[in-house]
Order: structure tokens, then C-alpha cells, then sequence
């Protein structure tokens, strides 16, 4: 088994070199050392201006689905992986340990709360829905979490945060979009589902750190603003070639070509930027690669769509 770990540990220092950052299940071990979690793939995200992976000539490793924004692939016959570039984690939740570029802590936490909500919405199976849950038992038996889940202000702001990261893939798979039309009608929903798994007072202190998330106001309205996004993306579409006669919007790559530098500028400056109530939020214009003088990341473009007065 220790062999196997030294594997699995020797690859993922290899991808998060790449300016990718583990999350998920495996991320789970290495973060919550006292408990022992149950994983099936390892999962990265992008922090900024990662460097693409080629595996073609890895003969150690078999794709099943590789294109710009994610790779899902096979290690050594056993381990399945995914990269979702895509997602963006400011560099302010990721922690490094023996030398493993990981989301830390809180990130953890919030993630697999919005996973759970994701979950029960979506009507997923039981013994899916349970596992989640479980995972998140075993994460507020640590002292950390049960101090970071008593400031309900830091709870919603990486909420915030985490959606946002989230929404970069959903506009590149809008299927797997969050969607709350009834706060009332679904929290009904979710609380009902959650009393059947409550055993104990912890149990119960879980469902109260998902309720003061899900209840509350400024969540869910940048909710509906990513969801207004996503559902419009013809209208990003057509800003981008008001600024452009030459260059094309290339919906599948992360780099965006403008005519030139000026236009570039104009693009960006056209955007009235309102972060009210969502200062925190204002961390990923740090994230993106400013290099190129007149080229501009996709995920960029969006969060200036997102955060622009209408």
C-alpha cells in the first residue's frame, strides 16, 4: 500500500508543478490526517496561469477524454484522474504539503457542502448523498473546521468564492449549473433529506452551517447573477466582437486574441465593475495572466461579465 501511495504521491506533485492544485477525495487524506477517506479518482483545479499537460506519450497513462478546459485519463490501469482546468482556486485557499499544491481547509469544507446541495437537488442516489454527508462529519470532527464554521461571514464569503470557481466550468458544461428557483420549496427539500441522515448533535450543527449558506440573501443572488450569465452567453459572444474586426472568439481555448493592445484596453475599461457587498470576491483579478498585451484569458472575460453594472 505504501508503495502505491509513493505513486500516487510522485504523480501528483509532478501535475501540481504545473500550477494545479489537488482537490477532492485524495486532497481529504492529506488535509484530515487523523480520519481515512474513501476516494475513487484524483481530482485538480487550475491556480491561474497553469501550464496545459500532454500525456500522449505517457505510456503509463490512458485517456478517456482530453480537450483545453479538462482531462479525464487512467493511470497505470487503476487510477482514474481528472484535471478541470477551467476552475480557478485563488492562491489565497491553497496550502502546500511534502510538496502537494492542495485546497486548504476551509475550501475543503465549503466545496463539499455546495457538493451535498448539489446532490439533493438533483435527486442523486441515496448512498451517494450519504457519503457526502459522512465526508463532512468527518471533517467537522476537526477542531479547525468547528472554529472556521463559528464565523458565518467567512462561511459565505468562500460560498461566494467557491461558486464563483465553479461557475467558470458551468458556462463550458451548463448542464451541471446549481439551479434554485424556490428558496423556500428547496431548502424544504434539502432540510427533510438532511433530518433523515441527523444521528447526533454534530449532525445537527451541519445542518445549520448548510442553512446559514443556503439562506442567505447575497449567496443566492450571485447565484442568479451566474446563472443569468450562463444563460446569456450569446450577449458575451457579441460584446467580445465589438472590439474586435479581425480576431475570433475561440469559445474552447483559454486565450482570447484582440486586434491589438488598444482594444484590448477599451474591452476591458468598458466594463463598469460593482463588487457591493462582494469585495471579497475582487481576489481572482489576481489569478489572471496579464502577460500578453493584446490576449486575455476566457476566465477573466467572464468574471468581468459577471461582476459588470448592468
Amino acid at each position: 500500500m505504501n508503495n502505491t501511495n509513493n505513486i500516487y504521491n510522485d504523480f501528483i506533485k509532478n501535475i501540481t508543478d504545473n500550477n494545479l492544485v489537488l482537490t477532492g477525495s485524495y486532497s481529504y487524506n492529506i488535509n484530515f490526517k487523523k480520519n481515512k477517506f474513501k476516494f475513487n479518482d484524483i481530482d485538480f483545479i487550475s491556480l491561474g496561469n497553469h501550464e496545459f499537460i500532454d500525456f500522449s506519450k505517457d505510456l503509463d497513462i490512458e485517456m478517456i477524454f482530453n480537450d483545453n478546459f479538462v482531462t479525464k485519463a487512467i493511470l497505470k490501469e487503476y487510477l482514474n484522474f481528472e484535471i478541470i482546468y477551467m476552475s480557478l482556486i485563488p492562491k489565497k485557499y491553497v496550502k502546500e504539503i511534502d510538496g502537494i499544491k492542495l485546497v486548504n481547509k476551509n475550501w475543503t469544507f465549503i466545496s463539499k457542502i455546495i457538493q451535498l446541495i448539489c446532490l439533493i437537488l438533483d435527486n442523486t442516489r441515496e448512498e451517494k448523498i450519504n457519503k457526502v454527508f459522512n465526508d463532512l462529519m468527518l471533517m467537522y470532527n476537526d477542531w479547525y473546521i468547528k472554529l472556521f464554521s463559528l464565523n458565518k461571514i467567512k462561511l459565505v464569503h468562500i460560498a461566494d468564492i467557491v461558486l464563483i470557481s465553479s461557475s467558470f466550468f458551468w458556462f463550458y458544461k451548463p448542464s451541471s449549473l446549481l439551479m434554485i428557483d424556490d428558496i423556500e420549496k428547496e431548502w424544504f427539500n434539502i432540510k427533510k433529506k438532511l433530518v433523515k441522515l441527523v444521528s447526533n448533535s454534530n449532525n445537527r450543527r451541519i445542518i445549520k452551517i448548510i442553512e446559514t449558506i443556503f439562506n442567505n440573501t447575497k449567496w443566492i443572488n450571485l447565484l442568479n447573477k451566474i446563472k443569468v450569465f450562463i444563460n446569456n452567453r450569446e450577449a458575451f459572444i457579441e460584446k467580445y466582437y465589438l472590439f474586435n474586426e479581425n480576431m475570433f472568439l475561440k469559445i474552447d481555448e483559454f486565450k482570447q486574441d484582440f486586434d491589438n493592445y488598444e482594444q484590448l484596453e477599451k474591452y476591458i475599461t468598458s466594463f463598469k465593475l460593482n463588487f457591493d457587498k462582494y469585495k471579497h470576491c475582487k481576489i481572482f483579478l489576481d489569478s489572471f495572466d496579464d502577460k500578453s498585451k493584446s490576449s486575455i484569458d476566457i476566465r477573466k472575460m467572464m468574471f468581468l461579465t459577471l461582476f459588470a453594472t448592468k
